[in-house]
């Protein structure tokens, strides 16, 4: 069908099926579709029929963090309903739209990178066992070509993919490429491989073919919580004319999972077999098809190709996930505990540390030198010697490779689980920011710069964004986020007039059109080792600050009526000395910017 009207044209309310051919993404697409109230958009990404796709190859290899704005727009434009034809239609049923579900047989390779274009997508990526989909595709004639241009050689041609997935060369060395089963083997390794690396604990919901004919009813569930659709399965059955063969079987499927699996392995010899479940573990991938599928030639694959599954995959990620940036000046020993703290995370993650040493004339350099020679991830340092927690702040993330860029401070101990709790979070919900809890490490200080709020706090786009209700000792970014709005203000932050750095890059954010989150999973200890003797010159110190934060928001046409209804409300629940040194705040910040603009 062609002409289709489409309601929402901002893409967030496409879900996407990728998997490879023959693996059960029709079928999947089917059921979530199963009343027509999707817009079917069937395999947009090949160019052969959809001319906007050319500039896409097949099975192209994309790293998840890459910036290709000609390429994101094209998947801008397929998600939001903009790129249609013949091709794309000719299962669509939908005259009318609001939503799509997009399938694609040949985005497996780019699917991290797809995440990163719409993070907020539902994306169900369809595996199925290699015996039976090596079996269609023999029995289809696609040998090892894959139905369009995907053959070993293609995938050697991809200088990139080699480099990020040593394991392909790897694969490549057990393989007879002139045998057509275990070249094709090898492909079915590097394209369920890689996306399940680039999607290792996203919102990505990974099904099994044969779970789907095991326990049907369960994973159908599934699938619909996972699209955020209201499960009948009485409706589902009905539309779907589903028999009954295990309770919630499709009218082409009759057996269950291991017995389809076991009828597969009856096709191909036991050397055959055998191979296979040596390339399966050398992948990685046991933990996705293991033991239970291969009966004795599982035993009888060699000790060294053995692995961990899931662990071995993240653990050879070739993404770095997250970085961490902690600046510091001249606080050596502070910078040790704080160091020593980060010897102890434990993650699963790609990760590494980025210490910005401010201008220190004491021994920090000396002390990063000795905790990077013994540190269990990356630990590199940068040198910034500008003054000002703002500027250092620029210079860590400019120096970082993380797709999340964190921040703390060199007075703050993470604990052990703050990486995997900030990419939880990130993966779990479609923000741009993210703030976390921060406790005191030493009950004798003064409860100060903290934030226990247990509840969850969600800002959303074009909001006021209250000084404190994210702090800047514990915070996190996508880069992209940071980029699009320039990062922090260099005028800014501890070693400058105006220490409100943090609150000021999130109102920018949130009227730039992004969304963030408190969430108190990610947790950091502040030992600041301030009394309440110290708490009048800091808090005065702080309105200072927020006061040059409400005038700086206030010189921007877009956000003035909520920052000026947003103060009006805080001065009528604070004191007036906060309410003097707001405005003092205000007014050295504004004549600030005059002189700077008369130079």
């Amino acid at each position: 069908m062609r002409n289709v009207i489409d309601l929402d044209r901002d893409g967030t309310s496409a879900v996407f099926i990728a998997g490879m051919g023959r693996s059960g993404t029709t079928w999947v697409a089917n059921i979530v579709n199963y009343d027509n109230g999707y817009r079917d958009v069937f395999e947009p990404f090949l160019p052969a029929e959809v001319p906007e796709a050319q500039i896409f190859g097949y099975h192209e290899y994309r790293r998840a963090h890459e910036r290709l704005p000609a390429k994101e727009e094209v998947v801008r434009r397929i998600l939001s309903g903009r790129i249609g034809c013949p091709w794309t239609d000719k299962f669509n049923r939908r005259l009318i739209s609001w939503r799509r579900i997009v399938k694609d047989i040949r985005c497996n390779l780019m699917l991290g990178w797809l995440r990163q274009v719409r993070p907020g997508m539902p994306i169900i990526l369809v595996a199925r066992h290699p015996l039976g989909v090596i079996r269609s595709w023999l029995k289809l004639g696609w040998g090892t070509a894959l139905g369009g241009g995907t053959d070993v050689d293609h995938i050697l041609s991809q200088r990139p993919l080699l480099e990020d997935f040593p394991k392909v060369d790897e694969l490549l060395s057990a393989i007879d490429r002139t045998d057509t089963f275990e070249s094709t083997a090898f492909l079915w390794c590097v394209l369920n491989m890689v996306p399940l690396v680039q999607l290792q604990d996203s919102r990505a919901l990974i099904v099994r073919y044969e779970d789907l004919l095991r326990d049907p009813t369960v994973w159908i569930a599934k699938i619909f919580q996972h699209v955020g659709r209201p499960y009948d399965h009485k409706a589902v059955a009905r539309t779907m004319r589903l028999g009954s063969g295990t309770n919630f079987l499709g009218r082409h499927m009759a057996t269950i999972s291991i017995d389809a699996v076991a009828q597969e392995m009856n096709t191909f010899s036991a050397q055959q077999v055998a191979k296979l479940a040596s390339l399966v573990r050398r992948a990685g991938l046991d933990d996705l098809y293991g033991d239970e599928f291969y009966g004795d030639a599982w035993s009888k694959a060699p000790t060294s190709a053995k692995t961990r599954g899931r662990e071995s995959r993240i653990a050879n990620a070739p993404e770095m996930m997250m970085s961490v940036v902690v600046c510091t000046r001249n606080r050596v020993e502070r910078l040790q505990r704080c160091l020593d703290a980060f010897g102890n995370l434990q993650s699963i993650h790609p990760w590494e540390l980025i210490v910005v040493d401010n201008g220190s004339t004491d021994e920090t350099p000396e002390v990063i030198e000795r905790f990077k020679q013994g540190a269990p991830f990356p630990v590199h340092s940068v040198f910034e010697g500008h003054p000002g927690l703002g500027r250092a702040r620029n210079t860590g993330w400019h120096a970082a490779s993380g797709a999340i860029i964190a921040f703390t401070d060199d007075d703050c101990y993470p604990a052990p689980d703050y990486v995997s709790q900030v990419v939880a979070c990130f993966d779990e919900r479609r923000v741009a920011f993210l703030g976390g809890r921060i406790r005191l490490y030493d009950p004798a200080d003064y409860p100060i710069t903290i934030r226990t709020v247990e509840s969850r706090l969600e800002i959303r786009p074009y909001s006021f964004v209250p000084a404190g209700a994210i702090q800047g000792a514990n915070f996190a970014f996508r880069r992209e986020a940071l980029a699009a709005v320039g990062g922090f203000d260099a005028e800014m932050g501890a070693g400058t007039p105006f220490p409100c750095e943090d609150v000021e890059i999130l109102a920018r954010l949130s009227f730039a059109g992004f969304a963030g989150m408190y969430d108190p999973r990610p947790l950091v200890y502040h030992h600041h080792g301030r009394r309440e003797s110290d708490a009048a010159e800091l808090g005065r110190g702080y309105d200072r600050g927020r006061g040059a934060y409400f005038a700086k928001c206030l010189l921007d046409r877009r956000m003035r009526r909520r920052y000026l209804k947003g103060w009006y409300w805080g001065i009528k629940k604070h004191s007036v000395g906060r309410t003097v040194r707001e405005g003092v705040g205000a007014m050295n910040y504004l004549s600030g910017r005059l002189r700077f603009r008369h130079r």
